[in-house]
Formats: structure tokens, C-alpha cells, sequence
């Protein structure tokens, strides 16, 4: 008896027309990039428009096909799009090869270099739906059911809601508020380069040339982009080779700095749901509300930076992965991919994500009970999937909206597990990829059920991860309020790049903490010991045992990102660790909520209790960025000595208002400065210069100098290498930076003397008052 090849139990026959259709697409497509060389050979038809044509007719046809299968067969929709996708997989392998593989130059459109790169994401999606058939999850998953949004509303309630809104709109003030007056450092070059750049090339169809950073900072392009609807061309607002200003620079802040601050104050309920789907209203209402109110991210989100977009889409991504985690619905592992997809577009430190969900395969397993554990391979299996199927969706999204990668493909690996924040953990992730997925496809989960062993529940993990973190959170705030005798943290941070081979492994590891512990709020800090100590709990009926999972793994997240930094061998200030401090803010959020459970089982008070206290949190949380104004991305807690500071490479702080005070001296338009922030420039309106050239300077009259004491060292540095600068009465500018008389004005920003901006006059005739 013949036997018939089948596929889920249907006959393969009727694919024979379209592998004869794909047959004479694919000799079509390799004539047509033949044709279309710099240095074509066989030419079939003298109009290359002809093998356009039949293309498109016969690629129509195959669509059509398919179409019509997808709505006539009884077959599952995926096992027809894998039928469709196996059979044009010889077009594909003639038109990759042609346009990546061979070397040769081609004129050919650009949209089939996107219809290349395009093909193997979605045969992996199509092939991950084919194999979900067969998963078999340790959380049962949700019916299917589309939960409107009225009935998501009345759920959280009304009191939670308003407070949501009230803490949204607050933290909002401020990050819009004189948003304009600001001169941020490396702003200039995404105002008058990248951005336009960006857009430029867009609209030129130069898909090529989107590569306008290499960090690579497109959300940042795609962002601040809406705001040149409002404004001229940024050109015109650039200073000129006199100095001078053509246009006042205020508008254009505001443009293209309000369209990130607005998104970053619209980020606050979406925290808020990723937070309540994950923990619940309470301690989602409470993250989301120290999150809002945090200085230093408030700070980042008024800058055009990609930090500014990073710490909304990095954890956000993470927050999502565990929602799918517990709630097993798709859309949140699919959310997950696409918002690490745009971490990645914005900073390829989020990189750090592929090696810690891959160590959070093992470490969810082992926070498990014992008696609700699924079999370990069932459950690898499970989880690389999910993982694969997230990396997918979020090389998929970097793909879209990156256009360079159409035409470089190779772009795709460099900004993400090819990249260079990527290469000190490569080797580390690999073998760990290699090991799990050995372990789960060929010793079904043997070594995984050896390590489970002495861990017979999640209470170990969770204590020793808490008193880790404890642990550090008091070596570090000890060592600083003893006057850092263990470990010079101020000194280590003042040279990021070089102290590491000085001091060694664990206080480079301390002072990496140190900017994230006194970065944050003291009410932030007090929920991260709250937190820490409740690991040492078992769960019961008022410490649930999720909240804790959740504590515990985004304690390990932070220990991840500060190992990962560490490894680098440089020390990150707090903007460089910017990505954590929502996490922070969610661990501090939950543990409040959670001591607080307690006295309100006791109490029996209601949810409007509850909103009420977390009014009154939102309130005390509001006064540090309040107090910080308009210095917040320079905050340190006041649990700081003053004589400390973290803000070692400052983002222009200060230089908005030593220009108010410049511009409000007589005949402010006739004078000549000389500042190491370039930032002043832009709102001077005389003459200022920046150079550290004597060639530059030479017969230049100045009449004021202003430092700031962020730039002493690279000053300093530069001085000292040219002989004519080095001792000469004015230019000598290293000598200003420790005068403490004679100043025309003195900046102390946030009240640290060590943070100073200091407006010093070179005559001594000039106007000599401290303001």
C-alpha cells in the first residue's frame, strides 16, 4: 500500500504547485540580483522591471495560496504557515545569498534585503507555535478571555486609582517643569547630528545611514523626533563660529525634551499595571508612586539621552517577563520581548537581560516548593522556549525599527549578543546556555534535579539572597559614614576606568552600590532593608509566598547588574546604573506594602485605608525632588555626608544659572568668558569660549573664568601638557578651580560644597559678589 507523506495528518500533495511556484521564484530572484549587480552578467530581459513584475506576481500567488488555505483547511493556521514558509525557504537561501553572502555590490530595493531579513524570525515564530502543543507548564494558563478595560478599572477601585492619578500628575510637575533651562552635556550631539541625521536619512530612503550611534539611542531619535514638528531647523538655533547664539536654545529644549518627559510621567501607570497584574494593587500602588518620585530619574527623563528611556524599558521588560511567569498569558511574554527590544534600541546595556533570564531558568525552579515542582525537564524545555520565544520578539523589534540591520544584518548580532557591553559575560552565558539546554533536551533535567536537592523549598535562596544584600547594604553605608576607611569610594569613582587594578575585586564591587544606595530617598532605602529582612520569613497567610519570590529575584537582578559592572572593571556612576533604580523602587514598594498587611489584617481596615496611607507616602515621597529642584539628577540622600557627593561627572548642572548670573552684569553682551561647561555657552549672551588651546586664546581678554569642579581633572591634565597654558597669569585655568576668594558667584549644588560652580572675575575690578 502506497503511503502518502503527511503533515498533522494532512497530505503533502497538494504542495506540489507551490514548490514549482517557489522553484521558478527562486531562478527569478537569482537572474534579478544577477541583473542588478554593479557589474551585471546574464541578462535574461534587457527591462529589469520585468523580472520586478514576475516577482511580485508570483510571490501574489503564493500568499494567495496560502490565504486560502489558512480558511479552508481544518488544520491548525501555523502548520500552514510552516508548509508556506518551508516551501519559499529556496527563495530566501538564493536572495540571502546574493545580497549578504556572495560580496557582490547590488542596486536591487531595499525591501528585499528587509523580505531577507524578515524570513527567519518568522519561520522561528512559526515553528515556536508548533511546538507549544506540547508544553506542559507548572502554572495552569488563563482562559482566553479579553478582560475590558471598564471591568480593570472597577477592580482597582476608585481611592487607588486617584491616588495613582494624583502621584502621576505630581511627579509629572516635575518632570516638565522649566524642563527648557537646562543645558544637558552630550545634548548637542543628538539635537544637531543624530536626531537630524536620523530623520534625514529616513525620509531619504538611506536605511543605511540610521546608524547614527553607537549606542545605538533610536528610541531617543524616535522620541525627541516628534518635537522638530515644533520648531525650526536646529541648525539655526546652533552657535555660530563667532560664539554667538542665533536663536534663543529654550524653545528647542523644551521641543524635544517634553516628548521623553511626557513619556516618562505616562510610565508611571504603566509600572503601576505591570506591578498590580504582578503583586497586587497595593504594593503595585506603592512601587509605582517611589518610582515617580524618584530625583535621579526624574533628572535623567529631562535630558535627551538614552538613559533617559533605558530605565523605563530595560526593567519594565523584566517586570513583564514575571507577570507571564505567573499568569501564563502570552501577550506578557511577547510585551516582555518587545520592550526589551526597545531597551536594546536605546543602550546595549540592556544586554545584561539575556544573561540574567537565563539564570533565572534555574533559580525560579529552586524557589519552588518541592511538592508543586514539575518535572525538571518538562520544565527546562518550558523555559528555554519562553525564552527563546522572548529573544525572538525582541531581535525582531530591534530589527523593525533599526533599519541599518535590513541592510547589515551582522548590525543585528553587534547591537545585542554581539556587542561589546556583551563580550565580558559572552564566554559565561554561552556555557550556561549550552548546559541547560543539554540538561533539559538530553539528560531531561538530571543535573537540575541534583542541584533542587538541599533545596527543598525557596526558603534557603530567599534568606541567603536577603542577607547578602543586607550584608552589603552595611558594609557599604558603614564604610561611608565612618569616613571610608575600607574603600575610598569618592576616589574610586573620580577614576572609573583606572582604579580597579588599584583597589581590587570587592571595593570596586562596594562602590558600585555605594551611588545606588545614596541615590536613592531615604524612605526608598528604608523599604530596601524592610525587604531584605523579610526574606528571613517563611511564607504564610500575611507574608504571601510571590511577593517574596519577586523581592528575591530582583534583589538577585541588582546583584547581577552590579557583578556584571564590576567584571568591566569600571565603576558606574549612578546615571551608568540608571536601570536599577525602578527595580529598587518596586522592592522598596512591595516590602512597605508588605509590613504594612499585618496592622491591616489586625485593624481590619479597608482598601480606602490602605489608599490613604499610600497618599500620605506619595506626599512624603514628593519632598526630595521637591528639595532637589532643579538639581535632581545630582541627588544624594541626606543620609550623605556633605563632604561626599555622586555626581562625579556631572550632566551640566549649574550652567543655566552661572549664565542668569553672567547675563544680568552690566554690558553681559561685551563680555568674554572662559568656562569648562560647554553648556553655558548656550545660554550666554557674549562672548564664550571653551578651548584648551593657547593658539585659540592667545590675545583673547577675558573678563571672567567659570569652573566647576566636575572638569578640575581633565583640566588640570590639559594644562599641564602645554608649557604656554601651564603657570600663564589668566590661562593657567587650573589654578581657579581651588580659589575660594574673590568670587563673582559660587554654585553649591544641593548644598555640597564639593559640588561647586564658581564665576571667578580675572579683573579684580569686575563685580565680586558671592550670590
Amino acid at each position: 500500500m502506497r503511503r502518502i507523506m503527511t503533515f498533522k495528518g494532512v497530505p503533502w500533495r497538494h504542495l506540489v504547485p507551490d514548490v514549482l511556484l517557489s522553484s521558478l521564484l527562486a531562478a527569478n530572484t537569482a537572474i534579478l540580483l544577477e541583473r542588478k549587480a554593479v557589474d551585471p552578467g546574464f541578462v535574461l530581459f534587457e527591462r529589469v522591471s520585468w523580472h520586478y513584475l514576475i516577482f511580485f506576481v508570483i510571490g501574489g500567488i503564493l500568499v494567495f495560496r496560502l490565504i486560502s488555505r489558512l480558511r479552508t483547511v481544518s488544520k491548525p493556521r501555523y502548520a500552514s504557515a510552516i508548509e508556506f514558509l518551508f516551501t519559499i525557504l529556496p527563495v530566501w537561501l538564493v536572495l540571502y545569498h546574493g545580497l549578504f553572502l556572495s560580496g557582490r555590490e547590488t542596486l536591487i530595493h531595499p525591501c528585499f534585503h528587509f523580505l531577507a531579513g524578515i524570513y527567519p524570525f518568522l519561520l522561528a515564530f512559526a515553528l515556536l507555535r508548533f511546538r507549544s502543543d506540547a508544553v506542559v507548564t507548572d502554572t495552569p494558563a488563563l482562559p482566553r478571555t479579553r478582560v475590558m478595560i471598564q471591568r480593570w478599572f472597577v477592580k482597582q477601585g476608585t481611592d487607588f486609582l486617584a491616588v495613582l492619578t494624583i502621584a502621576t500628575v505630581a511627579s509629572g510637575f516635575f518632570f516638565l517643569h522649566d524642563i527648557g533651562r537646562f543645558a544637558g552635556v552630550d545634548e548637542p550631539l543628538w539635537t544637531f547630528d543624530r536626531i537630524p541625521s536620523y530623520w534625514k536619512n529616513i525620509g531619504e530612503g538611506d536605511w543605511a545611514g540610521t546608524n547614527i550611534s553607537d549606542k545605538p539611542g533610536v528610541t531617543v531619535a524616535l522620541f525627541s523626533g516628534a518635537g522638530f514638528f515644533f520648531i525650526d531647523d536646529p541648525a539655526s538655533y546652533e552657535a555660530g563660529k563667532d560664539n554667538s547664539q542665533p536663536k534663543d536654545i529654550l524653545p528647542m529644549n523644551r521641543a524635544l525634551r517634553i516628548p521623553i518627559a511626557l513619556f516618562a510621567t505616562l510610565s508611571i501607570p504603566l509600572f503601576y499595571l505591570l506591578c498590580e497584574r504582578l503583586l497586587g494593587r497595593r504594593a503595585g500602588l506603592l512601587s509605582a508612586i517611589l518610582i515617580g518620585f524618584s530625583p535621579i530619574l526624574i533628572g535623567m527623563s529631562r535630558l535627551i539621552n538614552p538613559d533617559a528611556l533605558l530605565w523605563i524599558f530595560g526593567p519594565a521588560s523584566l517586570l513583564s517577563f514575571l507577570v507571564f511567569g505567573k499568569r501564563r498569558m502570552p501577550a506578557f511574554l511577547h510585551l516582555s520581548g518587545f520592550l526589551l527590544g526597545l531597551a536594546l534600541l536605546t543602550k546595549y546595556v540592556a544586554n545584561i537581560m539575556f544573561p540574567f533570564l537565563l539564570l533565572l531558568i534555574p533559580l525560579s525552579y529552586l524557589l519552588k516548593n518541592r511538592s508543586n515542582r514539575i518535572p525538571e525537564g518538562i520544565y527546562l524545555r518550558d523555559a528555554l522556549r519562553n525564552l527563546f520565544g522572548l529573544s525572538t520578539t525582541a531581535l525582531l523589534t530591534f530589527f523593525l525599527l533599526y533599519p541599518t540591520t535590513w541592510m547589515r544584518p551582522m548590525e543585528l548580532l553587534k547591537g545585542t549578543v554581539l556587542s561589546e557591553a556583551f563580550a565580558p559575560v559572552w564566554p559565561f552565558f554561552a556555557a550556561a546556555a549550552a548546559l541547560l539546554v543539554f540538561d533539559g533536551f538530553v539528560l531531561d533535567g538530571k543535573l537540575l534535579r541534583i542541584i533542587s536537592r538541599p533545596f527543598p523549598d525557596g526558603c534557603l535562596l530567599r534568606r541567603f539572597v536577603g542577607g547578602t544584600f543586607l550584608l552589603i547594604m552595611l558594609l557599604v553605608i558603614g564604610n561611608t559614614l565612618s569616613g571610608m576607611n575600607l574603600a575610598d569610594f569618592q576616589s574610586i569613582l573620580s577614576s572609573p576606568k583606572s582604579s580597579y587594578r588599584d583597589v581590587g575585586t570587592l571595593p570596586f564591587f562596594l562602590t558600585n552600590v555605594y551611588p545606588l544606595l545614596f541615590g536613592i530617598p531615604l524612605l526608598t532605602l528604608s523599604g530596601l532593608f524592610i525587604g531584605s529582612i523579610l526574606l528571613f520569613r517563611s511564607p504564610d497567610d500575611r507574608y504571601p509566598e510571590r511577593p517574596l519570590d519577586v523581592i528575591t529575584v530582583l534583589f538577585l537582578f541588582v546583584l547581577t547588574y552590579e557583578a556584571a559592572a564590576t567584571v568591566t572593571h569600571v565603576a558606574s556612576m549612578a546615571r551608568y546604573q540608571i536601570m536599577l533604580f525602578p527595580i529598587v523602587g518596586i522592592i522598596a514598594g512591595t516590602a512597605i506594602a508588605l509590613s504594612i498587611r499585618p496592622l491591616l489584617q489586625t485593624l481590619r481596615f479597608t482598601g480606602t485605608t490602605f489608599a490613604g496611607i499610600a497618599f500620605v507616602i506619595a506626599f512624603v515621597a514628593s519632598i526630595p525632588p521637591f528639595l532637589s529642584e532643579p538639581f535632581s539628577l545630582s541627588y544624594a540622600s541626606p543620609l550623605l555626608p556633605k563632604r561626599y557627593y555622586l555626581d562625579v561627572k556631572d550632566m551640566g548642572s549649574g550652567s543655566y544659572e552661572a549664565a542668569t548670573f553672567l547675563n544680568a552684569l552690566p554690558d553681559a553682551e561685551h563680555l568674554s568668558v572662559w568656562t569648562d561647561k560647554k553648556g553655558l555657552c548656550t545660554f550666554f549672551v557674549g562672548q564664550c569660549h571653551t578651548e584648551l588651546s593657547f593658539e585659540e586664546l592667545d590675545g583673547v581678554a577675558l573678563d571672567y573664568v567659570v569652573v566647576s569642579w566636575s572638569r578640575k581633572s581633565r583640566t588640570s591634565t590639559v594644562i599641564s601638557r602645554d608649557r604656554r597654558l601651564s603657570g600663564h597669569p589668566v590661562l593657567d585655568f587650573s589654578n581657579y578651580y581651588d580659589r575660594e576668594d574673590g568670587l563673582a558667584y559660587r554654585l553649591d549644588i544641593g548644598g555640597r560644597p564639593g559640588q561647586y560652580v564658581k564665576v571667578i572675575p580675572v579683573d579684580s575690578t569686575r563685580p565680586s559678589v558671592v550670590r
